[in-house]
Parts: structure tokens; C-alpha cells; sequence
């Protein structure tokens, strides 16, 4: 199991959400797409260098975005921090920094976490400042085990 897959399985933990609830915007948008498009639009800088990513919230208040973190490497982000009990995940979002021909398109570890969760997908392709949406009417259909070699195309840009 790597370790992005991990963190999000622990995020989405009831006892471990208790504990340190992760930081939510302070805006709340109408739409999981707005929240994912502001959300990517604040961490086009930073991940020039390094992966990072965070959630897509759907609150009693709204929908948010949680705050992105990074484990400061190309490749993987990992959360540390809980849900508030008034939300649930609604999205993933992060970036892709690299400048490999498959940063364009999602690994194979998005797509089966984004199955997992049964949420959409949200990257900032960075080198091409795309964004763009893997949906999740169309995980599972895109998984088999070639998709971890060659990168999965996405459903539609952001």
C-alpha cells in the first residue's frame, strides 16, 4: 500500500478525524469543480518543485477545500489531520510538478484512491498549467494493469 493511499484511508477515519481536524478555506464555493479550480489556482507556485494535494469537503456550511500539504517529493503527498464531522469528502486534489510526458495524465495511485473513495480526481498539470478531472464514472472503467505503466488519460479539463 504506498503511502498516499495510507494518509487518505487515515484521514478518512473516524477516530483519527477527532483528533486534528485539517485546516478548511474560509470560502465556500457552489460546486466541487469551483472548489478544486481555486484550490489548484493556490498551490500553482509552490509545486513547481514538489507534489501537493489535499481534499475537496462537502460541510453543513458549504463546500471547501482543505488546506495542501506536501511531503516535499515529486511523486507523493501524503494528509496528516482529521475531517470535521460536519463534512465529507467530495474530491482530491493535487499537483503534478514533473515534467515527464505522463504528468499530463493520472497514475495509476490516483485513480485506484479516487475508486476507493468513489470521489473525483483534480491535478494541476504544472509544466502545462492545465488542469484536469479524472471522474469517477470513469475510474473504474480506465483501471487495468497496464494503466500503472502508461498513466491514465483524463475525462475532461477543469
Amino acid at each position: 500500500m504506498n503511502k498516499t493511499f495510507l494518509a487518505l484511508s487515515l484521514v478518512a477515519s473516524s477516530a483519527f478525524a477527532a483528533s486534528q481536524p485539517l485546516t478548511l478555506s474560509v470560502d465556500s464555493f457552489e460546486s466541487v469543480d469551483s472548489a478544486a479550480r481555486t484550490a489548484l489556482e493556490g498551490i500553482r507556485e509552490e509545486s513547481k518543485t514538489f507534489e501537493y494535494g489535499g481534499l475537496i469537503l462537502t460541510c453543513t456550511d458549504g463546500i471547501r477545500y482543505t488546506e495542501a500539504q506536501t511531503d516535499k517529493d515529486q511523486h507523493h503527498f501524503s494528509l496528516r489531520g482529521g475531517i470535521p464531522k460536519s463534512c465529507a469528502i467530495s474530491g482530491i486534489y493535487h499537483s503534478h510538478p514533473g515534467t515527464e510526458k505522463t504528468a499530463g495524465n493520472f497514475s495509476f495511485d490516483d485513480a485506484v484512491i479516487a475508486a476507493h473513495l468513489k470521489v473525483p480526481s483534480y491535478v494541476l498539470v504544472v509544466n502545462s498549467n492545465h488542469m484536469i478531472v479524472l471522474d469517477n464514472s470513469s475510474i473504474l472503467a480506465t483501471l487495468d494493469k497496464n494503466a500503472q505503466y502508461r498513466g491514465i488519460t483524463p475525462s475532461r479539463t477543469l
